[in-house]
């Protein structure tokens, strides 16, 4: 879906430029039309991927182990629950600080300079 709304945010008139240029239907997307839909769609992908992260902790969708359950599992054993759900809070801070970190600098990189206008 986050795709698809950045590639209909595309104007209409950089496809009649790419194909004015005599760029076939391949290198128009390839070369004028992908790259502006990455830049697009950097930001609402990171937010998808962090708010999958967040909510993993509570839906246990995470395809590796699910922190919270190992936790829950450590404070049974230790009786520390303090300091084990701190740690897991710092380390799901660490990986949304992270993503958004390098969504930001991807953005950068890739000159987001679309939002200016």
């Amino acid at each position: 879906e986050i795709l698809r709304g950045g590639l209909q945010s595309i104007p209409v008139g950089q496809f009649e430029a790419a194909r004015t240029l005599g760029l076939s239907p391949w290198h128009s997307y390839k070369d004028v039309i992908l790259p502006q839909v990455v830049q697009r769609t950097i930001p609402p992908l990171t937010n998808e991927v962090v708010s999958l992260i967040k909510n993993s902790s509570i839906v246990s969708v995470m395809a590796i182990f699910d922190l919270t359950t190992e936790a829950r599992n450590i404070v049974s054993e230790t009786a520390m629950p303090f300091e084990v759900w701190f740690s897991v809070a710092a380390i799901y801070l660490v990986l949304t600080l992270s993503l958004s970190g390098l969504s930001a600098w991807l953005e950068h990189k890739l000159g987001a300079n679309w939002r200016k206008l």
